[in-house]
């Protein structure tokens, strides 16, 4: 490599560079480029992952102290209602996330909900929409799964994450990218 650099150098003196020689370091520069964006685009959306957990987090805590309580979990339907990939503001669509008081500050790139039983390992998890908006006694052996599904780029393929208040391990499903 150094002796690469030290003959174009050397020409330089001479005379000058070549156009072949400007045409091979700009493809280079181009391929360079391209990949440099690729990567940085998949940055971004992973970067737009990150709001999973912690709101995720917020509702299993708001659960929690719901059920500590009243002796059950509110299961709740997608908040906010998805229009379009993009960051949406958090606009709960139910009473189940405001009697909570699940908040969240800025705008979210993910809707949840809160539904009954196991969802981490369901085949059909992308195709069926979760029995929402009832009530799920914390006293018996039911789990509850908080859901968190997201369309980042625009191509029509959904992430689903899935957390137990049994297993507060996130389940990544379905890859969107």
């Amino acid at each position: 490599m150094l002796l690469i650099v030290r003959k174009v150098v050397k020409n330089m003196k001479r005379n000058g560079f070549t156009l072949i020689e400007i045409m091979i370091v700009v493809a280079i520069v181009a391929i360079l480029a391209s990949l440099g964006i690729a990567q940085y685009q998949k940055f971004q959306l992973k970067a737009k992952t990150s709001e999973v957990k912690v709101v995720i987090g917020a509702i299993a805590a708001a659960e929690e102290a719901y059920a500590a309580e009243n002796g059950v979990y509110l299961s709740s339907e997608w908040a906010p209602p998805y229009t379009a990939p993009g960051c949406r503001p958090w606009q709960p669509t139910t009473t189940h996330f405001k009697i909570l008081g699940v908040k969240v500050d800025g705008c979210v790139y993910h809707v949840y909900g809160v539904a009954r039983g196991d969802w981490r390992y369901r085949e059909d998890l992308a195709s069926v929409e979760p029995p929402f908006n009832d009530t799920i006694p914390a006293t018996d052996n039911i789990d509850i799964s908080i859901i968190a599904s997201g369309e980042l780029d625009g191509d029509g393929i959904w992430s689903f994450y899935v957390s137990t208040d049994e297993d507060r391990r996130i389940v990544h499903r379905y890859d969107d990218f």
